[in-house]
């Protein structure tokens, strides 16, 4: 028995005592108060089975992933799980009628749902794992292979890959997760993982069918779970092009049949498909959008036959051992697939041969890649236009064309820094210019910061505090040896207002001392992104700078650069969180406020405020307020602001 299950062993009995029943529907009600043995009848057989099984049964998992519940129960050393309640009470019961059976076994399933916690990460739904670390040699052997085929920290971007495929994290559409395409790299080792973290939340199958009936039967089966992994391994019936599309999309239902009776559902879990099998179809925009491909183009080092047994039959104590934070390698919509479709492959050659040559002519690239070629690439690529090169003038394509194109194929493009959860942040302040020695630290939240800025635009800028997220004893280079944000100033922006700001950050803005309505000069402080050097602080700015898009001023890309406090017009920005906030279920969005995680407190509970912001629920922003785990001040914060309307 692993020791990550969430109640370890507890009577069925004792944690349906401690379960909130007060908006449980009559018919589960009814169960529940059979299994705390408080039915009121000595005749009913489904409530005997069901009032037998709370006091003998013992539960050691009990936790809901979106529409899915895992539940594992134990009774005279026998496990089983939410999908074998009726075996569960025809063992440990023993009703002697089937009907009694089959109804004592759906209430089971029906109240274990109900009173079961919701779960949003990983590190919710296992949270002792950092206390019983197991290492597994085969299973880091294969992580360092792993690893080295793609990115550092990618099996944690794949065991959490159901948790971050959100529509809110995302931005776009929620994406099948894809393994291919080469045999033996091991990609039932990584589906039998996630099917054993996520248990009975997830399910593996066969592709679907593709006529009307298959295909509903298997959505029948699938409807509930919260990740579903599909095993495509026969050539003769892949994966169809209507799935990759449609499966996911929440706004287009799914055809179900089960017993000559049809209906609808909508999806709300998420897609891993495992396949050899790389159809030409992938490489569609309006289904490659709809993909995260993890290309494996070679097959995985040696293992003994134990190593592979091992590997075929982690549990998670194994698993959570080898998982840390995800990285956005999976979530940043800058990801690119990457599949070997021929105009592809063609387009990077044709590339890569203008730039080396100096430009070309189309005439010189007819006769080397083929007319039809040429062709797709003037119309999918770029049109040839009039040039000169080495004094001559020729109709093609100059070189610095697809320079840029050709260099970030070969060293890649600049990659945005990642950013930590935080809910407080340490800066650096400085009373003024000559403030150099034993700098001091604050430790401080956006808001809390905020009335810092506020308290100080008033004061002549030559008498305002300085800020700066380096480290060190002294605010000198030579003294400074990291930095723990980064400070992004702009002094002639393009913008009208910092409405116009997108960053995938959560960061504070303000207009600076000097802006007017003709002219915006602003500030944005980003805390949480680590910069080791003067170097790496000046490459993570430039990035950040890239993406703004805006007039960034380039002296403010030294590390040591202090920046004036004083503002206006303060905007404070939270990512969405990277699960989505429950809509219409107010219990289940209090309780994920009520169990967010220490450095994500902050940011959960300023998208539930803006949520019922949204439905203009005050007495529900009253509620998030009393049962968030932030700090008194910051709830005294988010309460002046949500009554200034300021959130």
């Amino acid at each position: 028995m692993t020791q990550l299950e969430e109640f370890g062993r507890e009577r069925l009995i004792d944690l349906l005592k401690e379960s909130n029943t007060r908006d449980m529907q009559a018919r589960i009600f009814h169960g529940y108060k059979a299994l705390i043995g408080e039915h009121g009848s000595d005749k009913d057989k489904t409530y005997m089975a069901l009032e037998k099984v709370g006091e003998e049964v013992e539960v050691t998992q009990a936790q809901r992933l979106g529409e899915s519940v895992i539940g594992r129960f134990e009774y005279r050393n026998h496990e089983y799980t939410i999908d074998q309640t009726v075996d569960l009470i025809r063992d440990a019961a023993d009703p002697r009628q089937h009907k009694a059976t089959e109804e004592a076994g759906e209430l089971l399933h029906d109240v274990v749902k109900y009173v079961a916690k919701d779960k949003y990460s990983l590190e919710s739904m296992y949270p002792d794992a950092i206390y019983n670390y197991r290492p597994n040699a085969a299973l880091e052997k294969y992580i360092k292979w792993l690893e080295g085929e793609l990115w550092p920290g990618v099996w944690s971007d794949i065991m959490n890959y159901p948790f971050t495929n959100t529509d809110d994290e995302r931005g776009d559409v929620k994406k099948h997760l894809m393994l291919g395409f080469a045999p033996g790299s091991g990609k039932s080792i990584i589906t039998g993982a996630l099917d054993a973290l996520y248990g009975s939340a997830s399910v593996i199958m066969p592709a679907r069918g593709r006529f009307s009936f298959d295909a509903g039967t298997w959505n029948k089966q699938v409807a509930d779970k919260f990740l579903v992994i599909t095993d495509d391994d026969n050539e003769d019936a892949p994966v169809s092009e209507d799935f990759i599309k449609n499966f996911m999309n929440e706004k287009q239902g799914n055809v179900t049949a089960s017993s000559g009776e049809r209906g609808v559902m909508t999806f709300k879990g998420s897609s891993v498909i495992a396949t050899n099998n790389e159809e030409e179809f992938y490489s569609k925009p309006q289904v490659s959008k709809r993909i995260i491909l993890l290309r494996l183009d070679n097959s995985m080092p040696k293992f003994t036959r134990k190593e592979l047994g091992e590997l075929h039959d982690l549990d998670p104590a194994d698993i959570m051992a080898h998982v840390g934070k995800p990285t956005r390698r999976l979530i940043e919509a800058s990801y690119r697939n990457k599949w070997t479709e021929t105009q592809e492959e063609q387009y990077k050659d044709i590339k890569e041969y203008i730039v080396s040559n100096g430009g070309a002519s189309n005439k010189m690239l007819v006769q080397v890649f083929g007319a039809e070629a040429m062709r797709r690439f003037k119309r999918n690529q770029s049109k040839p236009k009039n040039f000169t090169a080495d004094g001559a003038t020729m109709y093609g394509y100059p070189a610095e064309m697809f320079a840029e194109d050709v260099k970030n194929a070969v060293y890649g493009s600049t990659s945005l820094p990642v950013q930590a959860n935080f809910d407080e942040f340490e800066i650096r302040m400085m009373t003024g210019i000559t403030d150099t020695k034993n700098v001091g630290t604050v430790k401080t939240s956006f808001s809390r910061f905020a009335d810092n800025i506020k308290a100080s635009a008033d004061t002549p800028k030559q008498e305002q505090p300085l800020l700066a997220f380096f480290t060190g004893k002294d605010a000198t280079l030579d003294s400074i040896d990291g930095a723990t944000g980064v400070v992004i100033d702009v002094d002639d922006s393009k913008f009208k207002s910092l409405d116009e700001i997108e960053l995938p950050y959560d960061y504070l803005a303000y207009e600076t001392s000097s802006s007017t309505p003709d002219k915006l000069r602003y500030r944005i402080l980003i805390p949480g992104i680590e910069s080791t050097d003067d170097d790496n602080y000046k490459a993570n700015a430039q990035a950040i700078a890239k993406q703004l898009g805006d007039n960034v001023d380039p002296s403010g890309f030294s590390i040591s650069h202090r920046f004036y406090v004083g503002g206006t017009n303060i905007t404070i920005n939270y990512k969405r969180p990277m699960v989505g906030l429950p809509h219409s279920d107010k219990t289940g969005l209090l309780e994920r406020v009520k169990t967010a995680e220490p450095g994500t407190r902050n940011n959960i509970t300023y998208w539930a405020l803006k949520r019922a912001q949204e439905d203009n629920d005050e007495d529900l922003a009253a509620e998030i307020l009393s049962v968030s785990q932030i700090e008194p001040e910051e709830v005294e914060r988010f309460s002046k602001r949500w009554d200034a309307g300021k959130l």
